[in-house]
């Protein structure tokens, strides 16, 4: 358990220096002023808690002509109330070496729970919630009386604020030019903002963040493409997914000589450290059958001169991932006389995963054996494509025309996927499901529809 130590600072103006802390960050200290030993004596009631500011004591020489106060002379007491039950630290540091105060936590029938000397070592407790007493004896060799404040000593807090301050500037600093390399990044958000309660994703490219400090960054929902995190310091960063926030994801980057979470090994749900993965997704938008038109439409430059169906399918999955940031070399799902998954594909040793991190094949083999791990039904957006209605299959056909194997499935596929004339029609899966029918529904859609049916696409 860590315990803070700068908390509770007493303060006595002979230099010596008394800090108790706890846990729960309780501290003395509010703008009304302080209380004092008169506050106690004509209170019998009153007591100190950490919220409730500065106390003032006058610690007397046990031999002093003065009239005792909250104690007897040579030693004050101070009631102090502890609200949580927590471990508290208590150390007593003074100037003068040969100083011998010393003071003891009491509870109220008198029972020492600890004591602390004067440059003795500090003493750690673990004290449940309730009054209790703090006692501070006089060593008999200082001044006759003396001032003792006990006040809040936030310099933790400030420097945990300095810490976060610095964190959020390198951040900025990172989104704004990609590259942070040796930055404070303690602590800090980086793989995700929140608009309006919704989780954006941020997207890394060829970033630099070597050396980086990510210790405790929440890394969560991020995509980093090539990133470089030699000598960076990931301990305790935050990359698995919880129910409100998605794994974060790794490709292609270089963690050579990173410090990791558990040492050099990486928690699960952290893709592509552990082990790669390539990503399988269904367009986020329907199109009818001509995938050439599609493709044509969202990017006329890249995909505009493509004669071929299968050519335009592989460009539109390509662009769409690539604006998305997972890449850019994808196949579409997609058969033709020309060619099929099991001809076309870079069948691939390492898994596959929807873009929300969860598992659709082990490999291309697992992929084509006649059932997948999770229906394909996000898109390469990482959102969810909803079933409409249970009762209504055209709004989770996908265009398909490639059985389960991976090999074509002759006859229908809207003239190479170039057509969208409806005397033609299109071989379909459904993307709701996990067996066969995720690819073959043994049903065609004719090639006009426009209102429920996708494409598969695949990294290579």
């Amino acid at each position: 358990m860590r315990i803070n130590f700068l908390c509770l600072s007493l303060f006595i103006f002979t230099s010596f220096l008394l800090i108790s802390c706890d846990d729960s960050n309780n501290n003395f200290g509010n703008d009304a002023g302080a209380l004092t030993e008169h506050d106690f004596l004509n209170d019998e009631g009153a007591f100190a808690v950490p919220e409730d500011g500065v106390v003032l004591t006058h610690l007397e020489h046990p031999d002093a002509d003065h009239e005792a106060d909250t104690g007897e002379q040579g030693m004050d007491i101070i009631p102090i109330k502890y609200i949580e039950d927590s471990n508290h630290t208590y150390c007593w540091e003074d100037d003068n070496e040969d100083a011998s105060h010393f003071m003891t936590l009491n509870d109220l029938d008198g029972n020492e729970l600890l004591r602390v000397d004067a440059n003795g070592d500090c003493v750690t407790e673990f004290v449940e919630a309730g009054e209790y007493e703090i006692h501070i004896h006089h060593d008999g060799n200082s001044e006759e009386v003396f001032p003792v404040f006990l006040r809040p000593d936030n310099s933790e807090d400030e420097e945990a604020e300095q810490v976060s301050q610095t964190s959020e500037q390198n951040l900025q600093t990172l989104i704004s030019t990609n590259s942070c390399p040796g930055c404070d990044l303690r602590g800090a958000v980086i793989g995700y903002t929140q608009v309006g309660g919704q989780i954006v994703t941020n997207v890394f490219q060829f970033s630099n963040l070597s050396g980086a400090d990510l210790r405790e960054a929440d890394l969560r929902a991020g995509f980093y493409d090539s990133v470089d995190f030699t000598n960076a310091s990931l301990v305790d960063a935050l990359v698995v997914a919880d129910s409100d926030v998605p794994p974060a994801f790794f490709f292609g980057g270089d963690f050579s000589a990173a410090a990791w979470v558990n040492g050099n090994a990486c928690q699960e749900g952290s893709i592509g450290i552990c082990h790669e993965a390539k990503f399988a997704f269904i367009t986020s938008f329907t199109m009818d059958g001509n995938v050439k038109r599609a493709a044509n439409n969202n990017f006329r430059d890249e995909c505009g001169n493509l004669d071929s169906g299968l050519d335009a399918g592989d460009c539109l999955c390509s662009g769409l991932a690539e604006e998305a940031g997972l890449g850019s070399n994808y196949r579409a799902w997609l058969g033709t006389d020309e060619g099929s998954p099991s001809t076309r594909f870079t069948q691939s040793t390492i898994p596959y995963i929807r873009t929300d991190g969860k598992k659709v094949a082990n490999n291309f083999n697992d992929l084509t054996d006649g059932s997948i791990s999770n229906p394909i039904k996000y898109s390469e957006d990482r959102e969810e494509v909803f079933v409409l209605s249970s009762s209504h299959q055209n709004d989770v056909r996908v265009w398909t025309a490639v059985r389960q194997m991976g090999q074509t499935k002759t006859g229908d596929n809207c003239d190479g996927w170039t057509t969208r004339n409806p005397d033609f029609e299109g071989q379909v899966g459904t993307m709701s499901t996990t067996g066969n029918s995720w690819t073959d529904f043994s049903s065609t859609d004719n090639c006009s529809f426009t209102d429920f049916a996708r494409i598969y696409c695949f990294q290579q």
